[in-house]
């Protein structure tokens, strides 16, 4: 098994972000993504973060932060909703299964999910059932949003919005909050930006 690259949450942070800032200087350098990496991954995996994500095609985490094959699992869903008890069971493998110290959930730029939520929230419209099922996980996220004071389009906000109460519904889960209060695992939020390229960290 592929010896684990971060056994602490900031030093798996710290990984994810020094390859987000080789990827928004373009000089990805991470040559473990090639057919010679493949027999080492036979036997097992030791990825070092679990990544809660949005099905963009325009955000791949690997990519993103520059990381090789066995580096990350990634939980990917629209607008990056919670809703689905599988979702959760997969977040909850990735850490406690595979030990991932560090649980990201990533928002990004104009994310078409949560555009279409808006949407859908202030026309009352009727969606078929899944679709009404991401709908209902930001709707909270969008009611935050207009409610607050704070700079930026609409969609910005609910997204941050939304991934902040994502964290806090994952954080909340009992196998997930033991880990939490014992220190052996990080749940952190981020923000992708496609007019730069860079993650940052929400506070």
């Amino acid at each position: 098994m592929p010896e684990r690259l971060a056994t602490t949450p900031q030093h798996a942070l710290e990984l994810l972000m020094d390859g987000n800032q080789r990827w928004v200087d373009g000089r990805l350098a991470d040559p473990r993504r090639s057919v010679e990496r493949r027999p080492g991954l036979i036997e097992g995996q030791s990825p070092f973060a679990t990544v809660f994500s949005c099905i963009d095609s325009r955000v791949a985490p690997e990519i993103v932060f520059d990381c090789a094959l066995g580096d990350l699992a990634v939980v990917r869903s629209g607008g990056h909703a919670l809703g689905e008890t599988a979702i959760m069971g997969s977040l909850q493998f990735g850490v406690d299964r595979l030990k991932t110290p560090l649980l990201l959930v990533l928002g990004h730029q104009g994310c078409g999910a949560v555009t279409t939520a808006i949407e859908a929230v202030e026309r009352d419209e009727d969606l078929p059932v899944g679709l009404s099922a991401i709908v209902e996980s930001i709707r909270p996220a969008h009611e935050l949003a207009r409610a607050s004071d704070e700079s930026g389009d609409i969609v910005t906000r609910t997204v941050q919005a939304h991934t902040r109460l994502t964290m806090q519904a994952i954080s909340r889960a009992p196998l997930i909050d033991r880990l939490v209060e014992s220190g052996a695992l990080e749940v952190v939020g981020a923000y992708y930006s496609f007019d730069t390229g860079t993650v940052s960290v929400l506070e």
